[in-house]
C-alpha cells in the first residue's frame, strides 16, 4: 500500500496534470491567463485528450482515498469527472466533439459550435490592448488561431460527410446563414479595432488586419461554407436526433451522465418531465383562476404579452428592469446565504454584432481586469416579448444563482485551481434553477405575473426532459416535438424551432441538467431537513452545497452527509 506522503504527492500530481489540460481545453478568461486561448478541434487533438483522460482514470483508480483528507478526495472526484469526459472524445469524435470545453456538440456550423467560439474570441479580442506592438502581435496571433480553428471545424464537417454523417435538413439554412454572418462580423470587428492603435502604428496595424481579414479569415469561412453546398444538402436527413448517427444511443446515455452526473435513463427522465409539466400546469391554473380567467392559461399569457407594463423597447429599459430585481434580492440575500462573493454583479447588453449567435444571453464570470460578474443579455430577443420572466432570469443568472456560486467558487483560495475554474454542467444549472425556486420560497416574486414568469421557466425546463429525450432516443418526430412545445410553452414557432435544434441537432442532453439538477438538490435538501429536523438552517445547507464548488452530485451528497453527521 502507498505511504501517506506518496499518496498525497500522487494526488497533487494528478490534480496538476488535469489542471494543465483544462487550460488547454477550455476558454478561461476568469483564470487570469494572459493569452486568449483558441481551442484545437482536430481529430489528433481528440485522440490525445482521450489518451490523457484514460491515463488519469487509471491513476485515479490506483489511489488510496483513505490516506487522503476529505478536500483532496473531493478534488480528485472533480478530476475524475473531467477525465471521464476527455476519455471518450477520440472514440466518438465524428458524432460528438468537445466544443471548447463547454458542451459536446454534434455539428460544428451551429450556434453552440462555431457561434459560441467566435462570440468568445470577438469579445476577448476587444479586451486586448493594441496600443503597443506587443499587444498588436498578440491580437494578430489570436486572429490567426481563430482561422486555424475555423479550418479544423470545416475539416471535421467534411470528414463527417465522407462517413455519411450529415446534419438534419432543417438545420442547414440556419447554419449557412450563421457562417456568412459570422464572417461579416469578424471582418468588420477586425477593421474597426484597428483604429484603437495609436497614430504612430495605426496604419501598419490596419494593413495587417486587412490582410488577415480578407486573407486567412475570409478564406477559412468561405471554405467552410463550400462544404455545406447543394450536394451536401441533397444528402441531409429529414430526421433529427442523435440516435440516427453512429453509436448514437450509446453516446446519448453517456451524455446524460456527463451533463447531469446522475445515473438516470432517458425513459425515466422523459417520465419525470411529463410529471413536472403536470405540476407546473396546475400551478399556472391557480394563478389564472385568481386572475379571473379560469383555466385559460393561453388567455392569461396573451394578456401579459399585450400589457405595456411588461414591455421594454431599449437595452437601457431592459437593464433597468434587471436592476430592479437585483436590488430586490440584494436586500435580503444575507438572511439566507452566508457564503457570498466579494465581486459585484450587474447586466450588460450583448454587442449588436453578436446577437445572432445566442438566444437569451450568458453569465460572464468576474475576471482580473473586471471584478464584476455580468449577465450579458440579448436585447434583440427580449424587446419583442413580455418580460414577466426577467425576475426568474435574474435569480438564475446572478444572485443567488450562477454569480453567487461561480464567483464564490472562483474566489475560494482553499480550492485547487482545477476546482476554482471547473465547469460542471449538472451542478451549475441545477444550483441556478434551485436558486430561482428558492427566490420564490422567500417571496421574491411580488406580482402574479412574476410568479407566472417563474412557472414559465419551470415549464421550459420540464419540457426539455420530455423533448430532448423524445427526439434523441425515444423516436419522437420533429412535428411531434413542435406540437408538444406549442402546447406547453405557448411560444412562436421560430423560438420553438430554435429549441428543437438545440436539443436534437446541436448539444443533445445538455438541457437536461437544469431541471434534473434542481430536482436533485431539492431531494438532498429534503434529506437534510428530515435528518436535522428543527436544527435545519438554510444558511448552513447552502454553504455546504456550494463550499466545494461545482462537482458531481454524489460528492455533494457526501458533503451533506458529513453535515448531518456533524450536527
Amino acid at each position: 500500500m502507498e505511504s501517506s506522503s506518496t499518496a498525497i504527492d500522487e494526488a497533487q500530481s494528478i490534480l496538476d496534470d488535469a489542471w494543465a489540460e483544462l487550460k488547454r481545453v477550455m476558454v478561461l478568461p476568469s483564470a487570469g491567463l494572459n493569452e486568449v486561448f483558441v481551442p484545437h478541434f482536430s481529430e489528433d487533438e481528440a485522440a490525445r485528450r482521450s489518451s490523457l483522460g484514460k491515463t488519469l482514470l487509471a491513476r485515479l483508480s490506483s489511489t488510496q482515498p483513505s490516506s487522503l483528507d476529505h478536500d483532496t478526495q473531493v478534488a480528485l472526484g472533480v478530476t475524475a469527472e473531467h477525465a471521464r469526459r476527455w476519455s471518450t472524445e477520440g472514440k466518438w469524435y465524428y458524432t460528438i466533439f468537445e466544443g471548447g470545453g463547454w458542451f459536446k456538440s454534434m455539428f460544428a456550423p451551429t450556434g453552440d459550435g462555431i457561434g459560441r467560439l467566435v462570440s468568445y474570441v470577438l469579445v476577448e479580442l476587444g479586451r486586448i490592448d493594441v496600443r503597443d506592438t506587443v499587444g498588436q502581435d498578440r491580437y494578430a496571433q489570436c486572429v490567426q488561431d481563430l482561422s486555424r480553428a475555423v479550418t479544423q471545424l470545416r475539416d471535421r464537417t467534411s470528414e463527417q460527410a465522407k462517413r455519411g454523417i450529415y446534419m438534419p435538413k432543417v438545420m442547414l439554412p440556419r447554419c449557412r446563414d450563421l457562417l456568412s454572418g459570422l464572417k461579416r462580423q469578424v471582418v468588420q470587428q477586425l477593421l474597426q479595432n484597428a483604429s484603437n492603435a495609436p497614430p504612430a502604428t495605426e496604419a501598419s496595424f490596419r494593413r495587417k488586419m486587412e490582410t488577415l481579414a480578407h486573407g486567412p479569415v475570409s478564406s477559412a469561412f468561405d471554405s467552410f461554407s463550400s462544404v455545406v453546398d447543394d450536394d451536401y444538402a441533397a444528402r441531409c436527413s429529414e430526421r433529427v436526433g442523435i440516435s440516427q448517427y453512429p453509436d448514437g444511443e450509446e453516446i446519448y446515455k453517456e451524455l446524460i451522465r456527463q451533463n447531469t452526473t446522475l445515473d438516470i435513463s432517458a425513459e425515466e427522465t422523459h417520465w419525470r418531465g411529463h410529471e413536472e409539466m403536470a405540476n407546473v400546469r396546475r400551478a399556472m391554473l391557480e394563478i389564472t383562476s385568481k386572475e379571473g380567467l379560469g383555466n385559460d392559461v393561453l388567455a392569461y399569457k396573451a394578456q401579459l404579452d399585450n400589457d405595456p407594463a411588461w414591455r421594454r423597447d431599449s437595452a437601457e429599459g431592459i437593464q433597468a428592469l434587471f436592476q430592479q430585481y437585483i436590488d430586490r434580492m440584494d436586500g435580503v440575500v444575507r438572511d439566507h446565504f452566508s457564503l457570498l462573493p466579494q465581486a459585484g454583479h450587474a447586466t450588460v447588453p450583448l454587442p449588436t454584432a453578436l446577437e445572432g449567435t445566442l438566444s437569451y444571453g450568458y453569465y460572464d464570470q468576474p475576471r482580473p481586469d473586471r471584478p464584476v460578474g455580468l449577465y450579458v443579455f440579448n436585447t434583440s430577443n427580449l424587446i419583442p416579448r413580455a418580460l414577466v420572466d426577467i425576475a426568474a432570469f435574474t435569480f438564475h443568472e446572478l444572485v443567488p444563482g450562477h454569480h453567487l456560486h461561480l464567483a464564490t467558487q472562483q474566489e475560494n483560495q482553499a480550492l485547487h485551481p482545477l476546482q476554482r475554474h471547473t465547469f460542471c454542467n449538472g451542478f451549475n444549472e441545477g444550483w441556478a434553477e434551485y436558486a430561482r425556486w428558492y427566490a420564490g420560497q422567500i417571496g421574491m416574486y411580488h406580482h402574479s405575473a412574476e410568479k407566472f414568469g417563474s412557472l414559465f421557466s419551470d415549464a421550459r425546463q420540464a419540457s426539455r426532459l420530455v423533448v430532448d429525450t423524445g427526439l434523441n432516443v425515444l423516436e419522437w418526430s420533429y412535428d411531434q416535438a413542435m406540437s408538444y412545445l406549442r402546447d406547453t410553452l405557448m411560444q412562436p414557432d421560430a423560438e420553438i424551432q430554435s429549441l428543437i435544434n438545440w436539443y436534437a441537432c446541436e448539444i443533445p442532453s445538455q438541457s437536461l441538467a437544469y431541471k434534473l439538477g434542481q430536482m436533485e438538490i431539492l431531494r438532498l435538501r429534503a434529506k437534510v431537513q428530515a435528518a436535522m429536523g428543527n436544527r435545519f438552517d438554510n444558511k448552513t445547507f447552502h454553504a455546504a452545497v456550494i463550499r466545494n464548488g461545482g462537482r458531481p452530485f454524489h460528492l455533494v451528497e457526501a458533503d451533506l452527509d458529513r453535515l448531518i453527521a456533524g450536527a
